[in-house]
């Protein structure tokens, strides 16, 4: 290699036997003089990719992820005896089998021996559509991802009393958004499926409210922030600014995308009841009760569609 490198080198150990020799691989790249020189223009910082797919076909799944286990544990190693910080880059999809799962149960488990300070994972295939395809969905991952860069770029590491910020966070941002699409919802059904007129209602009529709510509990939990303990420090900042997060998602976001688009995220389910209420003092005949067969709409869709047409047939 001749000149100085402009590019950064992200090797990806997928299989078995890479994850197995990842240790011995990093550290040939570590004590190359060309290579040596990159890192220490890059602070130090080498990016290590892991994946899961391949290791699953070959050892299955409990083989591979304790394999990516070990290799993240051997690459801390290296990396801390060549004056290195490695971050690792987790090739994640949807199924177990390519890594999928509870991410907060997966980055808790690591522990201690295991470099954190700085987490890459992928968002890809089947989890784009079920992490953003769906407004509510996507607000609340949009802001706990802000909340994540938020900690990455200050520095705040992953721990116990960090992690709690995004269980918090959610719990508490997630009433707010049930609240405006509950009215909102009822405001469709009153206004004869008038979108836009719905959208200004409900943000209207629960706007008001979200905002309180969430400068109060913004103040509120601001007030740890004069503790001295810094895990309590970091946990009322961290939920503070993932509240005025959620408070401007669900105030601009969520209306904007029910707007932009109408019909495509607002079926036909929102005009049916929560629920129907039977007044048990009400005589039943059982004479008039009649069977439908082969009319579920579990059982394929051919049959639920004929459910449907006869529903409205009826109606």
């Amino acid at each position: 290699w001749e000149g100085p490198m402009t590019l950064d080198l992200v090797p990806l150990f997928e299989s078995i036997q890479d994850l197995d020799g990842a240790k011995a691989e990093m550290a040939k790249l570590y004590t190359h003089p060309v290579y040596a020189g990159h890192l220490d223009k890059r602070a130090g910082d080498q990016t290590v990719m892991l994946g899961f797919s391949d290791g699953t076909k070959d050892g299955g799944y409990l083989r591979a992820n304790w394999a990516i286990y070990r290799a993240k544990q051997s690459l801390t190693d290296i990396s801390r005896e060549h004056g290195r910080t490695v971050m690792f880059f987790d090739g994640r999809g949807g199924p177990p089998a390519r890594g999928g799962g509870n991410t907060h149960r997966f980055y808790a488990s690591l522990g201690r021996d295991i470099e954190n300070r700085e987490i890459q994972t992928t968002i890809q295939g089947q989890t784009i559509s079920s992490n953003f395809g769906i407004p509510k969905s996507a607000g609340f991952n949009l802001e706990l991802l802000f909340t994540a860069g938020v900690m990455g770029w200050f520095g705040i590491a992953i721990k116990p009393s960090t992690v709690l910020v995004f269980s918090i966070a959610f719990g508490i941002s997630v009433d707010d958004t049930i609240h405006f699409l509950a009215k909102y919802r009822q405001e469709l059904n009153m206004k004869s499926w008038n979108i836009r007129e719905a959208v200004l209602l409900a943000l209207k009529e629960t706007g008001v409210s979200m905002m309180y709510t969430s400068i109060v509990l913004f103040f509120g939990f601001m007030m740890f922030a004069i503790s001295n303990f810094e895990g309590t420090r970091f946990l009322g900042v961290l939920v503070s600014i993932t509240l005025a997060v959620a408070m401007s998602t669900n105030l601009l976001l969520l209306p904007s995308l029910l707007l932009e688009f109408e019909k495509a995220l607002t079926t036909r389910s929102f005009s049916e009841p929560f629920f129907s209420l039977l007044d048990e003092e009400e005589d039943i005949e059982l004479e008039e009760l009649e069977i439908q067969q082969g009319l579920s709409p579990g059982k394929g869709d051919e049959q639920h569609e004929a459910l449907k047409r006869q529903r409205e047939q009826n109606t």
